[in-house]
């Protein structure tokens, strides 16, 4: 006993029709699919940091408009501000060493517009030289300069609300609050800008008397809270310590820390391309420079005295 639709029709492939109907629909949805991945790779050779390149003809049409200092202006990169250098009077963009363009700009007001002859090419070399380049900013109207400082680091950001005096290890001394943004383009998507509120102090007596200190920061929420963050992919934790080596006159730290990187490494001192994260960060307005690896969780083969906690 047979079966057919209501139509009559059988359950088939379908008519003649039919199949050249599909076979249509197919080849639009390609055609379309192909269309769409050209734009986007002719939209990416005219641009970066997905800011359109201006040639010399666009810049002439665009500084043509009336000029603002650019006082009001900021530099967002992934929709955070970028820290600025009032000495150099720049902005500090991170992007990976290996040339790798990560993130969006965009401004605080217009849209940013990069000079093709400064941005286009190999960026290593501006990053070793702490070179200049300049971005325009104009919503049609008027327009500003910005100059940006490319730096292969990540970027510890640290802004200062209020101070108050607290008795640390018996000794009065100030807890810092204030907020601080961690930029960091090597990591994915939620991990490239992380930010929160933060309190920090000097760690450690040496720090008394060391010009170069050493700061403990906690994480903190908006009420005040723990606020346990993943920074550099070392996973969350509420409490970073930016330590200054030298200030340890034993060298224990050292002496401790270099087995267990040695270890973490299979015996490989520095991993190809470099190894290891730098960091240059800005802490109540000095630089802190430094490089940490991140340590992987003690297992079998590697139990510490630290179990599974991750070391810095």
């Amino acid at each position: 006993m047979g079966f057919a639709n209501k139509t009559g029709l059988g359950c088939g492939a379908g008519t003649p029709l039919k199949r050249r109907m599909r076979a249509l629909v197919l080849a639009v949805c390609l055609l379309a699919l192909a269309g769409i991945a050209l734009f986007r790779a002719r939209q990416a050779a005219s641009s970066l940091l997905g800011a359109p390149l201006a040639d010399s003809g666009r810049v002439a049409s665009i500084t043509a408009l009336t000029r603002q200092t650019g006082d009001d202006c900021a530099l967002l990169w992934n929709g955070a501000e970028l820290p600025y250098d009032a000495e150099t009077d720049a902005y500090c963009l991170p992007q990976p060493l290996n040339g790798e363009v990560r993130g969006t700009l965009t401004s605080s007001w217009g849209r940013v517009w990069l000079p093709a002859d400064e941005w286009e090419g190999d960026w290593a070399d501006d990053m070793s030289s702490s070179e200049v380049r300049q971005v325009y900013v104009s919503d049609g109207k008027r327009w500003c300069s910005l100059r940006v400082c490319l730096s292969g680091l990540p970027v510890f950001s640290v802004h200062t609300s209020h101070s108050e005096q607290a008795e640390l290890n018996y000794e009065m001394r100030e807890r810092n609050y204030g907020d601080v943004t961690l930029f960091w383009p090597e990591g994915n998507f939620r991990q490239q800008v992380l930010s929160s509120k933060v309190e920090w102090h000097w760690r450690g007596n040496a720090s008394l008397l060391s010009q170069k200190k050493s700061y403990r920061l906690n994480l903190l929420d908006e009420a005040g809270q723990s606020n346990p963050l993943d920074f550099l992919g070392l996973g969350e934790d509420d409490g970073w310590i930016l330590v200054n080596f030298s200030t340890d006159c034993t060298r224990t730290r050292d002496m401790a820390a270099k087995p267990a990187l040695e270890r973490a490494g299979g015996g490989q001192r520095e991993r190809p391309g470099g190894g290891g994260h730098p960091v240059r960060g800005a802490v109540s307005g000095r630089r802190v420079h430094g490089r940490v690896r991140p340590v992987p969780p003690a297992g079998p083969q590697n139990a510490g005295p630290w179990g599974q906690r991750r070391a810095l």
